[in-house]
């Protein structure tokens, strides 16, 4: 009975410890440079900036379940920022988990711009967390997959 307790709780503990694991400080200033480069690209609206950072495969889920690949994402994008006077994004990265052929990322994002309602400028906040995993390829880090976490989307009109 003792020793059927004490296995259940090595293995309770397993995936704890292996959670806690302290991140690699290298691969962490690696993935930090992708946003640092998709912020860059944001606030300049560089779209081919942008879409570079992304993989082929790439897939973004927003809060709703709604799913876009890379191509609807380009568009998205570019239809947004084209009615937006000026834009400033700063990602966040909050923590990684290394894979080995992949890492996880865990992102906070906000954005601060300004879009023209036809009277005058309007300056807005959005914030949101984000669940991304980045594969390293031949052209550096890549995401391939986005996930908006839920009831993390803030939205704030000045």
């Amino acid at each position: 009975m003792k020793l059927r307790f004490l296995l259940s709780a090595l293995l309770l503990a397993i995936p704890i410890v292996a959670m806690s694991q302290p991140e690699n400080p290298a691969l962490r200033r690696e993935i930090e440079g992708v946003y640092k480069k998709f912020d860059a690209a944001y606030s300049k609206k560089d779209i081919e900036g942008m879409m570079a950072l992304l993989h082929g495969s790439y897939v973004h889920v927003d809060p709703n379940g709604f799913k876009s690949n890379k191509a609807q994402m380009k568009k998205a994008q570019e239809e947004a920022l084209s009615e937006i006077h000026s834009i400033k994004s700063k990602c966040v990265v909050n923590a990684i988990y290394d894979h080995g052929s992949e890492v996880v990322a865990w992102i906070t994002m906000t954005v601060d711009s300004k879009f023209d309602d036809g009277e005058k400028l309007i300056s807005s906040r959005f914030t949101m967390k984000f669940a991304e995993t980045l594969v390293k390829t031949e052209k550096g880090w890549q995401i391939t997959f986005s996930q908006v976490l839920p009831d993390s989307f803030i939205l704030q009109l000045t």
